[in-house]
């Protein structure tokens, strides 16, 4: 099954990890040919290492042949407190058994250079990235969405308006940070339209807890808690992350195809249409199922259910 790598990336792989793992057998194919690809399978099966062989391989071919060129080959994005772990574990160990095989090997390679990107990243680091550019690119999704929508980050306009118009994208407007007074903790943030629009006495809700709007200072709301008394305004925009018109018109279609059909039937059609596995379709059911009785609808794309709760 890895006839299909270079003999420097098969070698490594045969000799330290012996056969691929299911994940790498079905992920390889799909990730070589350029798909964006889902591997969803228990922990210690080879999710990540089925990616990483992939972009590995590339990164060993193009420097064997002298392509590497001056740009990112690879992105690799990890949550912050697991990247120290995944940098060592993914990228520089595997980096240097291969360097250490094609040097006893007879290979010529020509460097492949390595960055990590963070918050805490100098400036001089990141300056440095920009004059010589990593072949591999490491970083977390903060810093990711930053990089994407900096102007500087020669992010191309494809990739820039993506980030931008993605959920979770950090908006090209300012936010007043939502300070408590008196002791002057910073509990939230609001974005430039709201905090202009408010007025001192305003009340409203940032995440469970509603404040009283006591005045409003450049980039600054000052609040003090009001005590669980009812919003007088409204505070729209959500702190979860946006979906896109797209993928919301896949889950309502998701949900009517379920509602639609008997239980089995149900179960059967999640079976061959969205290669679930039979306890997680009986589980997407069984979830379909219970909405609708709680609400006595099913919410879609043209259907809004509103909860209204009271106060005890």
């Amino acid at each position: 099954m890895t006839d299909h790598l270079h003999p420097l990336v098969a070698g490594w792989f045969a000799e330290r990890y012996g056969e691929p793992t299911e994940p790498q057998v079905h992920g390889w194919p799909l990730v070589r040919a350029g798909r964006d690809v889902l591997i969803s399978a228990p922990t210690g099966s080879g999710k990540t290492l089925a990616a990483f062989t992939i972009a590995l391989d590339g990164l060993i071919r193009r420097a064997a042949e002298g392509t590497l060129g001056d740009r990112p080959v690879v992105v690799y994005v990890s949550p912050l407190k697991a990247l120290t772990n995944d940098v060592r574990k993914n990228l520089e160990v595997p980096l240097a058994e291969l360097r250490e095989r094609a040097r006893t090997s007879g290979f010529e390679l020509a460097p492949i250079r390595t960055a990590t990107r963070t918050g805490d990243t100098p400036a001089a680091e990141r300056a440095k990235m920009l004059r010589t550019p990593p072949h591999v690119l490491v970083t977390t999704p903060e810093s990711l969405n930053i990089l994407l929508t900096a102007e500087r980050s020669r992010a191309r306009r494809g990739a820039r308006m993506a980030a931008i118009t993605s959920g979770g994208a950090i908006p090209e407007t300012a936010n007043y940070n939502v300070v408590a007074e008196p002791d002057g903790t910073v509990v939230g943030n609001v974005d430039e339209d709201f905090a202009i629009e408010s007025m001192s006495g305003d009340i409203f809700l940032l995440g469970t807890t509603s404040w009283l709007i006591r005045r409003v200072e450049a980039g600054v709301v000052r609040v003090e808690n009001a005590n669980g008394a009812p919003p007088s305004i409204p505070f729209w925009n959500g702190e979860g992350l946006g979906r896109t018109v797209e993928l919301s018109a896949e889950v309502a279609a998701l949900r009517r195809a379920i509602d639609e059909r008997t239980d089995d039937a149900a179960i059967a059609w999640l079976l061959a249409e969205c290669a679930l596995d039979r306890a997680g379709a009986e589980q997407a059911v069984a979830y379909v199922r219970a909405g609708k009785n709680a609400l006595g609808t099913l919410p879609t794309d043209t259907t809004l259910v509103a909860e209204r709760f009271f106060d005890e």
